[in-house]
């Protein structure tokens, strides 16, 4: 059995049911972006990884091996909601960032304008609500799993905002951004969901173990941790980025955040900051990556994900000492790997 190039035939039960999951994710895709104001083929993009998280979480409380279609659709339409979060995010986060492209096409407000992409985004958002709501409603007996999800989703809505309200406040000094005030942000803006992602997931499988939810909580932080720091790494390690972005995009000269900035300047002699800081906007990304090689970036952090992907594999021990969870457990860890794997190699 293959997964994610991984070969490992122990993972049938967890992986199949995985596979057939993404068949009814794709169909309920296409389902509920039907009717959709625009069709645009950024929507199509991604490598499903928070939908996968949502499969996941629900494995972790109804076993894969037991699954029907109207499981597997069920966790499906929740899932295409959670992505459509993440899709709203994104045509949001483009426009903010000045981003002339992604994937090699046109960003939406390129296309479509400004206002256009907020209203869109707006509109993908409040669809997303209603259809996890009515979801969990059709599904569940019990109310209080579709309260406790909405509260999830919508505290997610918040983190990601106030993430975003922090980036753009952010100081237009450069060398007076603080690694701990980034790292905030990147938990704010990309961790929510991924932990959520999870949650939703397991909730949505009727548990609510607190033990196995703070432990969730604590995954799917670390998780979202590594994923914004390898997407941080891209604009310095991938000659891809300027295809698939429209520019070199280090995020410097826009005052945005990205955690490699913060940790450089913590190596940077004052001779370097000096020059950073006189070097004019169009040549100044040239000089970031520079200094970027000459400290061994990549590697500080390669080191601290290897450190969090650790703590990460003892969390998820943690959960297997429930001899039901032990089996999931241990393709949970594999899937874990596989996929930062996968985004690993996008820096190549």
């Amino acid at each position: 059995m293959s997964y994610l190039g991984i070969k490992n035939d122990g993972l049938y039960a967890f992986a199949h049911g995985e596979e057939i999951f993404i068949e009814h994710y794709e169909r309920k895709w296409s389902e509920i972006l039907s009717d959709s104001y625009y069709h645009t083929e950024l929507l199509n993009y991604g490598h499903k990884f928070r939908p996968r998280l949502v499969y996941w979480g629900f494995c972790a409380g109804k076993s894969a091996a037991v699954l029907n279609a109207n499981d597997y659709d069920t966790i499906a339409r929740v899932a295409v909601c959670i992505e459509l979060v993440h899709k709203a995010s994104i045509l949001l986060d483009d426009y903010i960032d000045g981003d002339s492209a992604r994937h090699g096409i046109d960003a939406f407000h390129i296309t479509h304008g400004p206002e256009r992409t907020m209203i869109f985004s707006l509109n993908i958002l409040c669809r997303s609500l209603r259809i996890i709501n009515d979801t969990f409603m059709d599904y569940i007996d019990d109310s209080t799993y579709s309260k406790v999800s909405m509260k999830l989703v919508i505290q997610t809505l918040e983190d990601m905002t106030l993430g975003v309200l922090r980036e753009l406040d952010l100081s237009n000094d450069v060398s007076a951004q603080k690694l701990d005030d980034v790292k905030e942000i990147m938990h704010l803006e990309t961790a929510s969901l991924i932990t959520n992602s999870l949650l939703v997931g397991y909730l949505l499988s009727q548990n609510k173990e607190t033990g196995n939810i703070n432990l969730f909580q604590k995954i799917g932080k670390d998780l979202g941790y590594i994923f914004q720091v390898l997407n941080d790494l891209e604009p310095f390690c991938s000659n891809k980025n300027n295809d698939h972005k429209g520019s070199l995009n280090t995020d410097i000269s826009r005052n945005r955040k990205n955690i490699c900035v913060p940790l450089l300047y913590i190596y940077l002699t004052s001779k370097e900051k000096r020059k950073l800081e006189n070097t004019p906007a169009k040549e100044k990304d040239s000089l970031l990556l520079n200094f970027f090689q000459k400290y061994c970036i990549q590697e500080k952090l390669f080191n601290e994900i290897s450190s969090v992907c650790k703590r990460i594999h003892n969390n998820i021990s943690l959960m297997s000492k429930n001899s039901q969870l032990q089996e999931w457990c241990n393709h949970f860890d594999i899937f874990v790997d596989s996929v930062i794997a996968v985004s690993k190699k996008r820096l190549e």
